[in-house]
């Protein structure tokens, strides 16, 4: 039976052979193979130092009752047995989402008026709190244009190009406050046990020469070759930082970062100010996220790397005592969307330290069709023609593995069909458990098909059925191979699953709500030709823009004033009723999302090298708010005109000011939220 204290995909990944487990990038995701360890995400209670006594693993504790945890496979079933360890999860890959942005968002602004001489006092521009009156000057209100001045904005992305003028104040120090680079090697000092943490003087000594640096060669024999999580208190300071001697932060090799942070806070120095940042005074921390390579072409990094960046970021600030606004333009389709995941959960539990707002991307899912939903009837019956049953999905040749959740109601019971191209098929007991079958028993491309299906948790009401595909070839076939077989192109490839389409069926036993949802991994992580047959454009953002505290972000086109179809939608139904007495199921959380959106399209931003770049996507959109995020915390926190300016009251303040669009009437919808981000909507109320 599997352990209620391990989520459902843990369960199953712990029961596979590791050869087994290594075919899928999320069952595998946090396992080291070579040491036999994982890097879990952990709730507890209580004290971790009592349980090591008796354990052996190592953990960072994060803000809350949350900890990032090192342990080897053969501690965890010794480890659960302590009352402190509540649950554990997985720590799952989460991928990125990858001119005309600041007027659309009702920010206009003067241009920029560098001088050469720093000590001049140039007349630089910020967004003016009154419209009517000159940048720089007196409002009637008695206010002067925000600027993102003593605030800090923090980038959890791929980096960014610190050299860049941009960053930099005019006599050529920088505007970063704090750099963990997490992709270097551990600096022995940290108490996060990985990257490097370069300080506002170890920037400004790589900068001004002073500094010998490798951008992250490895050049310091001190360094550990692996690192130790040190225990740390949850209270500890960790504002602690790492001599740049020998090193410096690694480039911006997408040059996604680099482009946020400008939308964010570039001050414009390279283009003489015109193409400046929301926030071009705002301080900056950076997180540059641990990596690791996926499909060609995309990176990703995971939940336990982003959470202890944002556990970075909000201590940081709390220390520094400056208003936080943290961008996050990563996103997985892993979970039940409905803010019920420990990372949502904990990044929830962070507006409560300090004064922080934290804007997440909804992820550009909105096409991919890797969500379908129906609500169920009870006389659906195998090999029905009804849409509800039936979820045919594409699998498209030379995918390497795949898998596909379910989330449904607990009150309903099911059982499941899957039936391959070739029409061969299996049924799937609907009880709790861990199942595994093959398919292809026939031909040379057997598909293994690994089942878990779960229980109702303390923590989720929902169940979940989890299947993952990798491919395999049956012994006897691959005896008969010879070497030049296997560069055959009709010779089926060993490592990719039987392509062609698939159908997922569901067959009721009982049904009172009949909700389901069905996601299939991110785009970023499988083929563009994978997808449903079916899909559904509501609940398409990602994890974790689903959770209730943070202020989720999707995109439009300013140029034409229409909705970006790529971005992520959530959901704008009526609250649910109870399930017993529901005949149309309940597809959503009791809050919409997402909350608004921003310019996402041919958005022309900062790129590395100092120079400028376009591009496109809810990346793109999610750090137009954070600017103004910050813009507003200036204007309540640092000018002291409203100390509660932060957190939801932040949120509350762009859902009121924001503007509709052409194609809605009934907000908040699952597209757009509330609307439009239009800054100066709000501040006409305040003033």
């Amino acid at each position: 039976m599997p352990q209620q204290k391990l989520e459902s995909e843990l369960n199953l990944s712990l029961s596979l052979p590791v050869e087994e487990r290594m075919k899928c990038a999320l069952l595998c995701s946090g396992y080291d193979e070579i040491s036999d360890r994982w890097r879990l995400i952990l709730l507890y209670q209580g004290s971790l130092e009592d349980v090591r006594r008796s354990v052996p693993f190592n953990y960072v504790p994060l803000l809350g009752p949350y900890a990032i945890i090192d342990i080897a496979t053969e501690d965890i079933e010794a480890l659960i047995r302590f009352p402190q360890i509540l649950y554990l999860e997985l720590s799952r890959p989460l991928y990125l989402s990858v001119t005309t942005g600041l007027a659309a968002s009702c920010m206009d602004a003067a241009p920029y008026n560098f001088s050469s001489n720093p000590s001049e006092a140039a007349e630089e521009p910020g967004f003016d709190v009154n419209p009517d009156a000159n940048p720089g000057s007196e409002s009637a209100a008695g206010s002067s244009p925000l600027y993102g001045r003593g605030t800090l904005i923090a980038i959890l992305d791929s980096g960014v190009d610190f050299r860049h003028p941009d960053f930099r104040h005019p006599d050529g120090r920088t505007r970063i406050l704090s750099y963990w680079d997490q992709s270097l090697p551990y600096d022995g000092v940290n108490p996060y046990g990985l990257g490097r943490i370069f300080s506002e003087e170890d920037l400004n000594a790589i900068l001004d020469g002073s500094s010998t640096t490798s951008h992250g060669t490895f050049h310091d024999s001190a360094v550990p070759d692996s690192a130790f999580i040190p225990a740390i208190d949850s209270n500890e300071n960790v504002n602690m930082t790492a001599s740049a001697a020998n090193y410096a932060p690694a480039p911006d090799l997408s040059g996604h970062g680099t482009h946020v942070a400008g939308i964010c806070a570039g001050n414009g120095r390279v283009s003489g100010g015109r193409y400046h940042g929301v926030a071009p005074e705002a301080s900056l921390l950076v997180v540059r996220m641990e990596q690791a390579p996926g499909r060609p072409g995309f990176y990703h990094t995971d939940y336990a790397s982003l959470m202890m960046g944002v556990d970075y970021a909000v201590r940081y600030s709390q220390d520094a005592g400056m208003p936080l606004a943290v961008n996050i333009s990563y996103g997985s389709n892993d979970g039940a969307h409905d803010g019920s995941s420990l990372i949502e959960q904990f990044i929830e539990n962070c507006i409560y330290y300090g004064k922080n707002t934290i804007t997440i991307a909804t992820g550009n899912e909105g096409l991919s069709r890797r969500h379908s939903s129906a609500v169920i009837s009870s006389n659906i019956s195998p090999g029905s023609s009804s849409a509800s049953g039936q979820f045919p999905f594409s699998i498209a040749p030379g995918e390497s593995n795949l898998y596909l959740q379910l989330w449904k109601n607990p009150v309903d019971e099911y059982n499941y069909q899957l039936t391959a191209p070739d029409q061969e098929s299996i049924m799937i007991s609907g009880q709790p458990g861990i199942y595994q079958y093959s398919l292809g028993q026939t031909t040379q491309a057997q598909v293994n098909v690994q089942v878990s299906i779960s229980q109702s948790t303390p923590y989720q009401t929902r169940q979940e059925l989890f299947i993952s595909f990798s491919p395999d070839m049956l012994q006897e076939e691959a005896d008969d191979l010879s070497d030049s077989d296997y560069g055959n192109a009709e010779t089926p490839a060993l490592s990719s699953l039987l392509p062609g389409i698939w159908t997922f069926s569901i067959i009721p036993v009982t049904v009172r709500d009949g909700t389901v949802n069905l996601w299939l991994p991110s785009r970023e992580a499988t083929n563009a030709a994978t997808g449903f047959l079916n899909p559904g454009s509501e609940l398409t953002l990602t994890i974790p823009s689903s959770a209730k505290n943070v202020i989720s972000v999707s995109g439009y086109d300013s140029s034409t004033e229409v909705f970006a179809s790529f971005s992520g939608q959530g959901w704008a139904s009526p609250p649910c009723v109870q399930p017993a007495l529901s005949t149309q199921g309940c597809n959503h959380p009791l809050y919409s999302k997402p909350d608004l959106c921003a310019p996402a399209v041919n958005i022309l931003s900062t790129a590395p090298g100092g120079d400028y770049s376009i591009k496109t996507g809810t990346s793109m959109a999610a750090p137009f708010v954070t600017g103004a995020c910050a813009l507003l915390m200036e204007w309540g926190i640092v000018r002291g005109n409203d100390p509660f300016l932060f957190g939801e009251k932040v949120k509350a303040a762009l859902w009121k000011g924001s503007k509709g669009l052409p194609a809605y009437r009934d907000y908040p919808n699952q597209a757009v939220g509330w609307g439009k981000l239009c800054l100066s909507n709000y501040i006409a109320h305040i003033i």
